[in-house]
């Protein structure tokens, strides 16, 4: 399925359409997509920085369940501060930056959802 026909039935999807479904965009090739004016709702929830290892960190909702996502490296919330958290982490002083990022974002959404 093209980007095209999948941003189309994502935008059914997020109108409630009864044909619509949620995009998958899960390992697309994105590099020189154009998407302006897409409506990717749902989709990515927030930014939340750069890894040390100058990843772009995101907060994505998928089934229901935020993920955290950076490069290959794919979540839940308590499972990213396990991993970047760990003591024996192998740049220590990244992974409490990208920890930090973490938990200031959820401690950000405290009331919001």
């Amino acid at each position: 399925m093209d980007i095209t026909e999948t941003l189309r039935l994502h935008a059914l999807w997020t109108t409630g359409g009864a044909k619509g479904e949620r995009a998958n965009l899960r390992g697309a090739d994105l590099w020189s997509a154009d998407l302006r004016g897409a409506d990717l709702e749902g989709a990515i929830k927030a930014r939340l920085g750069q890894t040390g290892a100058g990843y772009q960190l995101f907060a994505v909702e998928r089934d229901g369940e935020t993920r955290i996502v950076a490069g290959c490296r794919d979540f839940s919330i308590e499972e990213a501060l396990v991993h970047w958290g760990a003591a024996d982490y192998h740049t220590p002083s990244d992974g409490r930056r990208t920890c930090a990022l973490v938990q200031w974002w959820v401690s950000e959404q405290t009331g919001r959802e």
